[in-house]
């Protein structure tokens, strides 16, 4: 008797149990057949001749996720001598293909330390049997999980952007409060602006494209929908960040009613190269902070990078750009106007990331009064367990150091708590703190505690 229906009932059921209530999907199959349908809800298609060149976008390594793959594309993993798919320690065997049809992505994926756990194809039998079992467990009594859905071509489930990889889960604790505070600080027009975030230090671009897919996701405060600038030295990781944000919202995603009507209002936002406009609202900056002066210098000026990264032009102080032509285009701009506020930011971001030398003029020249920082950094401490990387010149010296800047500075600390990577092993310190609408002079004062220093 054939055993395979019964394996495939047998790894949809351990997929439904185990992968929620996050449930992370990665398709693999070409992108016409994902969009032809049917697909799953949630999942993220990356092709697998892509999955090479993007696996910045996959989960950390200990998460576990489903493949989906593409009906064909079945190879024997050559490290499994008995040409059978083999799991990793720890996993349910029942979670993949039967024998001698370990699939091609998940192949790659394991290989690499990925934890690929359930594997099924694009099979006419996986995807009746998914809906029955879906069907079954909807029908239990008392079953409160969000269940994954299958969806064709012709339905609507465009408006929702799914990520295999996971934001900083303190931007993702704090955002709503953030979000909350400042719409309700632009009352009675909080639809007049994009709300501005700088993500200093911003990586490939994960917590920039999670900010701007909260609006279409619906888990933003209402009239929450951000703008987001990353700065990273590394140009890779800014060329990363911006193809990570179009490669969730690409060209199809809708434009809401709502956004259609209210698009006269947004500045600081050209929709014009995209259908829905979320990925031009993630824009990124190559650039270095000189640790003497504290002054942001940019690489390139706007017109000298192309369509990879799209660097904006910052009029504000501090922020200078290593073009001379440019920069004096800057400059006099800022002789003119002085505080360059309309350039100012709602939000301002740093995770991992440690520039003393620039938080005082960070705070007084690129933050809105009213405006907010969320900052988790590495930090050492004699009660906390210590680690060798990142090195002391990359972390804060105490547990209180991070406060205790921000405070002088001024500001006011919102939350202020330690916690652990996702290793489990090294502490972080977090701090939500806002600026009032006053700091100036305490900023000055600052400087010059750090001048005498």
């Amino acid at each position: 008797m054939d055993s395979s229906p019964s394996l495939l009932r047998t790894a949809i059921q351990s997929f439904l149990k185990h992968g929620g209530p996050n449930f992370r999907i990665l398709d693999a199959r070409a992108r016409a057949a994902y969009l032809k349908g049917p697909r799953l809800v949630p999942s993220t298609n990356i092709p697998h001749k892509n999955l090479a060149s993007v696996m910045f976008q996959l989960p950390p390594k200990s998460t576990a996720f489903a493949v989906l793959e593409a009906s064909r594309e079945t190879t024997v993993d050559p490290h499994d001598k008995n040409g059978q798919g083999t799991p990793r320690q720890g996993q349910d065997s029942t979670a993949y293909p039967p024998s001698g049809t370990s699939a091609s992505t998940t192949s790659m994926l394991q290989m690499q330390g990925w934890n690929a756990r359930w594997t099924f194809q694009d099979q006419p039998e996986f995807w009746s049997a998914f809906q029955s079992e879906v069907a079954s467990l909807q029908s239990k009594s008392g079953s409160t999980t969000q269940l994954p859905q299958i969806e064709s071509g012709q339905q609507s489930g465009k408006g929702r952007y799914h990520f295999l990889f996971q934001p900083n889960p303190f931007l993702v604790k704090v955002l709503p409060r953030i979000e909350h505070e400042l719409v309700k600080s632009r009352w009675p027009t909080p639809t007049l602006n994009l709300l501005r975030c700088l993500d200093l230090g911003c990586g490939a671009g994960r917590d920039m494209t999670y900010m701007v897919a909260r609006a279409p996701n619906q888990i933003a405060e209402q009239h929450a929908e951000w703008s987001v600038v990353g700065i990273d030295e590394w140009h890779v990781a800014c060329e990363r960040a911006e193809q990570l944000a179009h490669y969730t919202f690409g060209e199809d995603g809708p434009l809401s009613s709502e956004q259609q009507s209210n698009s006269k209002n947004i500045n600081n936002n050209d929709d014009s190269n995209n259908s829905n406009g979320y990925a031009s609202r993630v824009s990124t900056i190559v650039g270095r902070v000189d640790p003497k002066a504290g002054i942001l210098w940019i690489k390139h000026k706007p017109s000298e990078i192309g369509r990879r990264i799209t660097t904006p032009s910052l009029f504000l102080k501090n922020i200078r750009y290593e073009d001379s032509s440019h920069d004096d285009l800057i400059l006099d701009t800022l002789k003119k106007h002085p505080e360059g506020s309309s350039d100012r930011f709602d939000l301002i971001v740093m995770i991992r990331f440690l520039e003393r030398a620039v938080l005082a003029p960070m705070v007084e020249h690129w933050l809105q009064p009213g405006g907010f920082i969320v900052w988790s950094t590495f930090v050492a401490d004699l009660d906390l367990p210590a680690y060798s990387k990142p090195g002391p010149a990359h972390r804060l010296n105490s547990k209180d150091e991070a406060r205790t800047i921000l405070q002088e500075l001024g500001l006011e600390i919102i939350v202020s708590e330690i916690s652990r990577v996702e290793d489990g092993k090294r502490s972080v310190a977090n701090i939500v703190a806002r600026k009032k609408e006053n700091t100036t002079c305490v900023v000055f004062l600052f400087v010059l505690l750090l001048a005498n220093t």
